[in-house]
């Protein structure tokens, strides 16, 4: 029983590795093995590593309730509590928590529809979004902040600052021509970093765009605007 009380958690701390997760998944009897997939869902659900942690340390290292909890932070009542409810039944430790709450009411079916015009205008506002589904999907009922959250969590899309960006920008030209520019200012005694005023018309178009986008959590939110009409300064 102490064997697989040990084998037990130590696989729900490894079970990221598959190799791992194999190999002590053929040493657990199969009720222990019904308690770890229960146990996956839990951590998918509503990750509970403290309480893990706690049963290592009282298992493996036979530290008291109050000693494993002081040292990680824990309530001692707590920790009391989850003791004896093992003591009582060990297989209740971890119990499997359903979700509450009324049933979503997007879905895949409106994600590409979604993506779709994020990606043709990435700044794209919530109330304008909504109108383009309901012109799709008739029937459809949604608040702004339930999108918001559809969008961020099953589209991988949250709203970011985004960098107003010159399409001209990182042109070779744009380039060359600022450092010629730094080149001929450094062989005069003006400091253009100190005493000098630059006027950029740039800055005011820039400024007529939305300041926030949507952009992947992994992609910097960049957006490039048109090039101006008049001749731009270097900076």
């Amino acid at each position: 029983m102490l064997l697989d009380t040990f084998v037990f958690f130590d696989f729900m701390n490894n079970s990221l590795n598959p190799d791992y997760a194999r190999f002590h998944m053929l040493q657990l009897p199969l009720e222990k093995v019904k308690i770890v997939e229960a146990m996956q869902v839990e951590k998918e659900v509503q990750p509970d590593q403290n309480k893990v942690r706690f049963f290592r340390l009282l298992l493996e290292k036979c530290l008291s309730a109050a000693a494993a909890a002081k040292q990680l932070g824990i309530h001692v009542r707590t920790a009391q509590k989850w003791a004896k409810q093992y003591e009582k039944n060990p297989d209740s430790i971890f119990e499997k928590r359903r979700k509450t709450g009324r049933p979503g009411v997007l879905h895949d079916g409106h994600t590409s529809i979604i993506l779709e015009c994020i990606e043709e205008s990435p700044s794209i506002a919530l109330d304008e979004l909504i109108e383009k589904l309901k012109r799709i999907f008739t029937e459809l009922k949604v608040s702004k902040s339930a999108l918001f959250d559809f969008i961020k969590e099953h589209c991988n899309l949250p709203l970011k600052k985004a960098w107003l960006q010159p399409i001209y920008w990182k042109s070779e030209e744009k380039i060359q021509e600022r450092l010629d520019w730094i080149r001929k200012w450094e062989k005069i005694e003006i400091d253009f970093t100190r005493n000098c005023i630059f006027l950029d018309e740039s800055t005011f178009h820039i400024n007529l765009k939305r300041d926030m986008t949507w952009s992947r959590k992994d992609i910097p939110a960049v957006v490039t605007v048109p090039k101006h009409k008049q001749q731009q300064p270097p900076f």
